[in-house]
């Protein structure tokens, strides 16, 4: 606490109400004590002047001329009071040191040799991590040093030291993921700040305004520095993947190809298609896209896996030819796919989703509706014989490859019913999609003991409540290999949602079970409902089961011609969900072994996931090997996974494009040896358009309350760290000198004084 008699060189001035009001209320008070006091003079001048030497006159006057100058005095100390003397102390200014976080992207594209004929994560190793700047902070400060591809990892001193920084330590750059783990990180300090050293490749291209938020909450900005030029390489490749999972003999198919250019402007190529000696070719002009998509149309007459070559005649300026070509393969299997609907509330979203199915050549739909409490109906297509009845025994349920539930399924299934429903996904492997949120009413006893038979398979846990009108917003890491990843639709998925219809309503849920994937969430539109699962996905057992947890998607059948990209989402949606969840099952028909594969097609660098499953036990243990394109054989090690079945887990990650070979051996069963080919195809897009991006850069740092910097200038990070400081300091606060119990203790003993002097000596 300030002395009231301390230093008024740092005064200011906070008065209780403007000057003027202060002198209006305050010069009347003088003039009336100053009349006052001429009053009492003027009234009592005469006795007094009569008296011999005027000694009582004189002293009449010099007590009210006294008197007089003490009021006066408290009147002027009342005035200063309201005119609020106020001491402003020095600011608080934060003394903790300055702590920095730096992030050096070491993706692939930072190998491009353009920051004055140096590779640009060498340009910024020389000329920022060993600058001046950072050696000023680290000096008084915490500089830490990470580098960063697809994840984020510590770099050692002594690597800089010795210049021995790794390069390119990953095919891609997730800047903003790593960014938003350094900023939970650097958090944990005062005054700290990111400094991002890159050329703005994000290959997941996270949301800014994610990490923006983030980085804003916890005060700690991103200062980007952008690297290199526009220098992109003069190249083509192709990416190509089979439309469907799995065809029947003699059903059409299709291979979708991309073709992807950087730097050839208007030229155009040949992409061919090629297998078992057939040859389909088509031309490509590019006309300034960067990808022109095309589709081979496949038809097979047989079972098995047949594999394909696309290859796209190379031009004369290209880089590299070897991503030209890549091996695609189509399954074909001997039967349809049956599934069973079941539904015991109509509505609009189960009749749109029965004509889509019907539209699929691959699908057998027995579909079972209760229309009255006493009429049923039942509609089969494609059926070789089989009857429309609702399955009594494991067996029967045994028969479907997957049951899709519509809603009041209680007045279809009694409790034994649901309960051989939950087992035939347990236990025998089999597939249900619950197609419009909670199927059966939790409000009745009826649908209540449902509730309790299939609770274990549910994925989510419901609660009472709708939100209405509803906007889709998908979870981009989840997307990979599902059913409406970019390749099976042949558009990119978030195109597609964005000029879908919006949700009529979607149920609410307490939460997703631990085993569930979400693909995509609801945003509605006061916000309150944002980030709440609705596509969802959960494997139980030996099955897997996918839930839409809202109603209105119907909608999306309804679309115009002229949008071309989603007027055939809703059957493909449907047809690729039926196929992703059949065709991930254990057996097919007379299997007694299933080897499965996460996926025939990969990028370099992915993991693969393959998974073994046996109906019986064997004396033997089984055996499993990976062909490299090579030739090189790997004995896999098998993870045993928990259930009644037999089944184990490898996983392989290949280090070489082309194809590659998974063999299972299971001497007893049928069939006792398998193979499943895939392909991994190196397309990496850092490599392909290497030009710096400062604007994705320049957009991260102001969100976050950063800059981006010169790359000339590294000097430029500490007088920004300085400017971060003054910002953070903390602003002096005036303290009023008046408001002390000293300055009130004498202003009221001057008063009390003058008071009792004044009736002293008879004076009012």
């Amino acid at each position: 606490m300030l002395h009231p008699c301390g230093a008024l060189a740092t005064f200011v001035w906070q008065p209780l109400m403007t000057p003027a009001q202060i002198a209006f209320l305050l010069v009347p008070l003088a003039s009336l004590a100053v009349w006052s006091c001429w009053r009492q003079l003027a009234g009592h001048g005469t006795g007094y002047a009569a008296q011999p030497g005027q000694t009582r006159w004189n002293r009449h006057v010099a007590a009210s001329v006294s008197l007089l100058s003490m009021r006066l005095i408290a009147l002027a100390a009342l005035g200063l009071i309201l005119l609020g003397p106020s001491d402003l102390p020095d600011g608080d200014l934060d003394d903790q040191p300055m702590s920095v976080t730096v992030l050096l992207d070491l993706s692939e594209s930072m190998e491009t040799d353009d920051c004055r004929q140096l590779p640009r994560w060498q340009y910024a190793r020389d000329h920022w991590l060993r600058s001046p700047a950072l050696a000023r902070i680290a000096s008084n400060g915490y500089v830490e040093t990470y580098g960063f591809a697809e994840e984020l990892f510590p770099l050692a001193s002594n690597s800089l030291q010795q210049r021995t920084v790794p390069a390119s330590a990953g095919l891609l750059s997730y800047i903003g993921r790593c960014a938003r783990e350094a900023i939970q990180q650097q958090a944990m300090q005062r005054d700290g700040a990111i400094l991002l050293l890159s050329d703005g490749h994000d290959s997941e291209e996270l949301e800014i305004n994610a990490i923006a938020s983030i980085a804003r909450a916890r005060r700690v900005p991103v200062y980007t520095v952008p690297l290199g030029g526009a220098t992109n390489q003069h190249d083509i490749a192709v990416i190509a993947v089979p439309m469907q999972e799995s065809m029947l003999p003699g059903e059409p198919g299709a291979i979708l190809v991309k073709v992807r250019q950087v730097g050839m402007g208007t030229s155009r190529t040949t992409v061919r298609l090629r297998g078992s000696g057939e040859e389909q070719s088509q031309v490509v002009e590019f006309n300034g896209r960067d990808v022109v998509e095309v589709r081979f149309d496949v038809q097979r007459e047989a079972r098995g896996q047949y594999e394909y070559e696309v290859v796209a005649d190379a031009l004369p300026e290209e880089h590299e030819t070897q991503n030209n070509r890549q091996a695609v393969f189509c399954q074909v299997d001997e039967r349809r796919m049956r599934v069973l609907l079941l539904e015991g509330q109509p509505y609009w979203d189960t009749k749109f989703l029965a004509q889509s199915l019907r539209k699929d050549e691959r699908v057998e739909l027995t579909q079972l509706t209760q229309v009255a409490e006493d009429q049923r109906e039942a509609i089969v297509s494609r059926s070789d014989g089989q009857t429309a009845e609702l399955p009594a025994s494991p067996e029967q349920w045994g028969e479907y490859d997957l049951v899709i539930l519509g809603k009041s399924i209680e007045n279809l299934l009694d409790h034994e019913a649901a309960q051989q429903l939950r087992n035939y996904v347990v236990d025998q492997g089999g597939h249900v999609v619950f197609a419009r949120e909670q199927p059966y009413d939790d409000q009745s006893p009826a649908g209540r003991s449902v509730m309790r038979a299939l609770e274990q398979i549910e994925p989510v846990e419901w609660e009472s409540g709708q939100v209405e009108n509803l906007d889709v917003r998908l979870i981009p890491g989840a997307l990979s290999g599902s059913w409406f990843a970019a390749e099976k639709l042949g558009a990119a998925p978030q195109d597609v949602f964005g000029e879908l219809p919006k949700l009529t309503s979607r149920q609410n849920v307490v939460g997703v079970k631990p085993a569930t994937i979400v693909y995509a969430e609801v945003v509605a539109e006061d916000g309150g409902a944002s980030g709440l699962p609705l596509l969802v996905s959960m494997r139980v057992g030996s099955g897997q089961v996918a839930a839409i947890l809202g109603q209105g998607s119907w909608q999306w059948s309804l679309l115009p011609p002229s949008s071309d990209t989603v007027v055939s989402f809703y059957d493909t949606f449907w047809s690729n969900l039926v196929r992703w969840l059949v065709q991930g099952g254990e057996f097919q028909p007379g299997e007694q072994a299933s080897l499965k594969l996460s996926r025939q097609s990969m990028r370099l660098g992915d993991e693969l996931t393959v998974e073994l499953s046996l109906k019986q036990p064997i004396k033997e243990t089984p055996r499993m090997k990976w062909l490299a394109p090579d030739g090189q054989e790997t004995e896999l090690a098998l993870q045993p996974l928990p259930g009644r079945m037999p089944r184990y887990r490898a996983t392989v990650a290949p280090q070489e494009s082309g194809v590659h070979q998974i063999e299972a051996l299971t001497p007893g069963l049928i069939p006792a040896q398998q193979a499943k080919r895939f392909n991994v195809y190196d397309i990496n897009l850092e490599r392909l358009e290497t030009s710096a991006r400062p604007t994705y850069l320049k957009s991260l740092a102001e969100s976050t309350g950063g800059k981006m910097l010169d790359p000339d200038q590294p000097e430029s990070l500490l007088d920004q760290m300085q400017r971060q400081r003054q910002i953070r300091t903390i602003p002096p606060v005036p303290e009023p000198l008046w408001d002390r119990w000293t300055w009130l203790t004498v202003l009221l003993s001057w008063m009390g004084a003058e008071w009792l002097l004044r009736r002293a000596v008879g004076l009012w």
